[in-house]
C-alpha cells in the first residue's frame, strides 16, 4: 500500500499541472490587444512632457485649423497641435478614471461587506442608503455635486479633485450590492464558521476570511468600472464641468470642435476615437478577466 501511495504522488508530481488563468486569459488575443492599448495610453500620458512634439497651449499663428500633415493630427481653431493635446489630455481621463473607481471601490467594499456580515438592521440601512443613491441618475448626481464645489480661479488639480469625488460618490453602489451577495454566501461557509467557534472577532474575519475571498469579482467590476469613468469624465468635461482651459482633456477637446465637425473634422474624431478605444479596452479587459476568475466558466 505504501508502494503504492509512493507512485501515486510520484505520478501526479510528474504530471502536467493545468495553465493558471491568468495564463489563459492572456493567450486570448483580445486580451493581449486591450493590454496593449491600456499601457500605451497610460505611457501616453506619462511621458507626454517628453514625447509631446508641442506644449498643450502652444498657439502658432497663421497655421489654424490645419489638416493632418505637417502636424500629425492637425491643429484646432487657436492654431494648437491635436496631438500634443491629446497626449496630455491623456492624464486627465486616466487619472479621473483611476482615482474614481479608487473613491467607489472602497466606499462600495466597505459599505457591503457590513451590509451582508451583519445583516439585520444594518443591512436595511445601509442598502435603503444605496438605492437611494441609486435612483438618481448618475451624470446628473455627478454634475450637480461639480456644480456645488466650482468655484472661480480653481487650480487644475481642485478640479481634477472634484470630478474624482464626485464620479466617485455616484459610482460605488454597484460595488456594494456585489460585495453584500458574495458575503452573503461567504459567511456560511465551514471556515467562517469554525473561525468565529475559535473566538475570532468580526473584524478579523471580515478582513482575513471574508474580504479575500471577494477580491476576484472586485477586480473584474473595478476594471470595467474605469472605462465608465473615463466616459464620465468626457461628458462632464464636455458640458464645462471638468477641466478647464487652457489645459486640455478629451471630453473638453469635444466641446471645443463640436462647431467645426463639418469643416474640420479631424479636431472632433481624433479626441472621440481616443475615448471610444481606452474605455472599449478597459471594457474588453474587464471582460478577459470575468472569464478568467470565475470558477464556474469551462477552460
Amino acid at each position: 500500500m505504501a508502494t503504492d501511495a509512493a507512485i501515486l504522488t510520484a505520478a501526479e508530481r510528474l504530471a502536467p499541472r493545468p495553465a493558471p488563468r491568468w495564463a489563459k486569459a492572456l493567450r486570448n488575443p483580445r486580451t493581449i490587444a486591450a493590454l496593449a492599448v491600456i499601457l500605451l495610453t497610460l505611457a501616453m500620458a506619462l511621458c507626454a512632457p517628453w514625447l509631446a512634439p508641442h506644449g498643450y497651449k502652444d498657439q502658432y499663428r497663421g497655421e489654424e485649423n490645419l489638416a493632418p500633415g505637417a502636424y500629425l493630427l492637425g491643429t484646432d481653431d487657436l492654431g494648437r497641435d491635436i496631438l500634443s493635446r491629446m497626449m496630455y489630455g491623456a492624464q486627465v481621463s486616466l487619472a479621473v478614471g483611476l482615482c474614481a473607481t479608487l473613491v467607489s471601490m472602497l466606499i462600495g467594499v466597505a459599505v457591503g461587506l457590513l451590509s451582508g456580515y451583519f445583516g439585520g438592521w444594518a443591512d436595511s440601512v445601509l442598502m435603503r442608503f444605496t438605492d437611494t443613491i441609486a435612483a438618481f441618475p448618475s451624470l446628473l448626481l455627478a454634475m450637480a455635486i461639480t456644480a456645488v464645489y466650482d468655484r472661480p480661479h480653481q487650480t487644475m488639480a481642485e478640479r481634477i479633485a472634484v470630478l474624482i469625488f464626485a464620479l466617485g460618490i455616484v459610482g460605488w453602489t454597484g460595488m456594494a450590492r456585489l460585495v453584500r451577495s458574495q458575503v452573503l454566501t461567504i459567511k456560511g461557509e465551514d471556515y467562517v464558521n469554525a473561525a468565529r467557534a475559535l473566538g475570532a472577532e468580526d473584524r478579523h474575519i471580515i478582513l482575513r476570511h471574508v474580504l479575500p475571498n471577494c477580491v476576484s469579482p472586485i477586480i473584474v467590476v473595478a476594471t470595467l468600472a474605469i472605462g465608465g469613468n473615463i466616459l464620465g469624465e468626457a461628458g462632464l468635461s464636455f458640458l464645462g464641468l471638468g477641466v478647464q482651459a487652457p489645459f486640455p482633456s478629451w471630453g473638453g477637446m469635444l466641446a471645443d470642435a463640436r462647431n467645426y465637425v463639418d469643416t474640420f473634422w479631424w479636431q472632433a474624431v481624433f479626441p472621440g476615437t481616443a475615448i471610444v478605444i481606452t474605455v472599449l479596452a478597459f471594457n474588453l479587459f474587464g471582460d478577459s478577466l470575468r472569464d478568467a476568475l470565475d470558477p464556474k466558466a469551462l477552460k
